[in-house]
C-alpha cells in the first residue's frame, strides 16, 4: 500500500520529468530558431550580393559582422547567469532576434545590413552557452552528453528544416520575404517560453539533481581572479582551441558553403534545397548518436578523458580531411558527401566540449566558464568568413580562391584537433577541481 509521502512524492516526479523534458524541448527549438537566423544570410547570399551590388569581400565583411560583438557578449551575458534566471536573459535575447529579422527587411545598402548582423550576433553570442547551463541545472553527470546534444541539434536541424522553406520563400517571394517568416517565429517562441517554461527543479520544490549547492554560493560572485587558474589550465586551453576551428569550420558551413555549391558546383535551385540541408540533418543525427555513445562509455568507464576527450578528437580528424576533401574531389555528387561527411562528425564536438568544461568546474561557476569557452570559440567567427572572402577573391579563379579557403580552415582544425586529444585530461568524477581547492585554501 503506497504511503502518503508515496502519494506526494508520485506527483513531484511526475512533474519534474514534465519540466525537464519541456526546458530540452524548448532549448531545442531555440537552437533551431537561432540557427536559422544565421544561416539565412547565407542561403540569401547570392541574391543579396545582387540586390545591394556586394562584391565577395564585401559579403565576407558582412559574415564577419555578426560575430564582432558575439563573443564579448558571449562573455558578459554568461557571467551574469551564474547570478541571474537564465529564462529571463534567453527570453531577453530571443527577443532582440525577432526585432532584427524584421529591420533587415528595410536594409538598402552595406552599412545597413552589416548594422543588423552587428546587433543580431550580440544578441545571439551567450545563446549556446545559455542553453547548456539551463540544461545543466535538469541532468546529472552521467546524462549530460546525451542531453547537450539534444539541445544542440536543434543548432543542426535549424538549417535543415529551415533551408527549404527559406529557399522557397526567397526563390519565390525575395529574400526579404524570409526574414519577416523568421521574426513571426521568433516571437512565437518567445511568449511561449515565458508563459511556459520553469528556470531549475528548484522553481518547483525539488532538488537539483547535481545535489544542493552550499548555501550561499549560487548567487555569489566570485572574482575572475579566481576563476584564472582553470581559464588558463592546460586542458582549457585546448578545448577552447578545438571549439575556435570547429567554429571556424561552422562559419564556413553558414557564409560561403551555399554559395560555393552555387557558384563552383553550379547545383540549381532545387538542387540547393536538398544539398544545403544535408550537412545540418547529417549534424544532429551524428551527434545525437555519438554522444549517447559517449554517455555510455562514461557509466562503463567513469573517465571523461576515454568517453569524451577520445570519441571527440578521434571524429574531429575525419571531419578535418572531409572538409578538404569536400573542395578537393570533381565531382559534385562526392563533394556533397563528403560536405554532409565533415558537418557530421564534427557536430558531436560542440556539445562534448561543453560537456568536457562541465565537468572540470563547480556548478556556480558553470555559466561563467561555458561563456568563455563559447567566446573563445565563437571568435573565429570574426575571422574566418573575412579571411576567407579575400582568399576567394583573390584566387586565380572562383574555384581555386574556395580550394584556398577550405583548405585553409581544415588545415587549422586537424592541428588543434590533434593538440586537443593528446593533452585534453579531465579530472575524474567526484574530485574537486584545482582551482576550486586553491579557493577554498583561500577561503573563498
Amino acid at each position: 500500500m503506497a504511503t502518503t509521502g508515496d502519494r506526494i512524492a508520485q506527483p513531484k516526479v511526475r512533474s519534474f520529468r514534465f519540466y525537464k523534458w519541456s526546458a530540452i524541448t524548448f532549448l531545442f527549438l531555440l537552437g533551431v530558431i537561432n540557427f536559422a537566423d544565421k544561416t539565412i544570410i547565407g542561403f540569401a547570399a547570392v541574391p543579396l550580393m545582387k540586390d545591394l551590388g556586394l562584391s565577395h569581400e564585401q559579403f565576407g565583411l558582412v559574415g564577419s559582422a555578426f560575430f564582432w560583438l558575439f563573443s564579448i557578449s558571449a562573455l558578459v551575458i554568461s557571467r551574469l547567469s551564474d547570478r541571474f534566471r537564465t529564462k529571463t536573459l534567453l527570453a531577453g535575447m530571443a527577443s532582440v532576434w525577432s526585432v532584427m529579422q524584421f529591420v533587415t527587411v528595410f536594409v538598402s545598402a552595406l552599412p545597413q545590413l552589416v548594422a543588423t548582423r552587428v546587433i543580431l550576433g550580440a544578441a545571439e553570442g551567450p545563446a549556446y552557452s545559455l542553453s547548456m547551463h539551463a540544461t545543466a541545472k535538469w541532468l546529472p553527470q552521467s546524462q549530460r552528453g546525451f542531453g547537450f546534444s539534444l539541445v544542440t541539434i536543434g543548432s543542426a536541424l535549424g538549417p535543415a528544416l529551415a533551408a527549404p522553406i527559406i529557399l522557397y520563400f526567397i526563390f519565390n517571394f525575395g529574400w526579404r520575404s524570409a526574414f519577416i517568416l523568421l521574426g513571426v517565429v521568433g516571437a512565437i517562441w518567445v511568449a511561449a517560453w515565458l508563459k511556459f517554461s520553469k528556470e531549475s527543479p528548484e522553481s518547483i520544490g525539488m532538488e537539483s539533481p547535481e545535489g544542493a549547492t552550499p548555501a550561499g554560493r549560487e548567487k555569489k560572485s566570485i572574482a575572475w581572479r579566481h576563476l584564472m587558474p582553470a581559464i588558463f589550465s592546460r586542458d582549457f586551453i585546448l578545448v577552447a582551441l578545438s571549439g575556435f576551428t570547429s567554429y571556424w569550420g561552422l562559419a564556413m558551413l553558414i557564409v560561403w558553403v551555399p554559395s560555393y555549391l552555387e557558384e563552383v558546383r553550379h547545383i540549381t535551385h532545387a538542387q540547393a534545397q536538398v544539398y544545403e540541408s544535408l550537412p545540418w540533418l547529417a549534424g544532429a543525427i551524428a551527434s545525437l548518436v555519438i554522444c549517447a555513445f559517449a554517455d555510455h562509455v562514461f557509466r562503463r568507464t567513469q573517465s571523461s578523458r576515454k568517453s569524451r576527450v577520445y570519441i571527440m578528437g578521434f571524429v574531429g580528424i575525419i571531419s578535418a580531411v572531409c572538409w578538404y576533401l569536400f573542395v578537393a574531389v570533381p565531382g559534385t555528387g562526392m563533394a556533397v558527401v563528403f560536405l554532409v561527411l565533415a558537418s557530421a562528425l564534427g557536430s558531436p564536438g560542440y556539445p562534448l566540449g561543453n560537456a568536457i568544461v562541465s565537468d572540470m568546474v563547480l556548478p556556480e561557476h558553470r555559466g561563467t566558464m561555458l561563456g568563455v569557452l563559447l567566446a573563445v570559440a565563437t571568435s573565429a567567427g570574426l575571422i574566418a568568413p573575412a579571411v576567407s572572402g579575400s582568399l576567394i577573391q583573390s584566387g586565380a579563379t572562383m574555384s581555386a580562391g574556395y580550394m584556398h579557403a577550405f583548405a585553409l580552415m581544415a588545415g587549422i582544425n586537424l592541428v588543434t584537433t590533434v593538440l586537443f586529444l593528446i593533452g585534453v585530461r579531465p579530472p575524474k568524477p567526484g574530485s574537486m577541481p584545482k582551482y576550486a581547492e586553491k579557493m577554498a585554501a583561500q577561503g573563498v
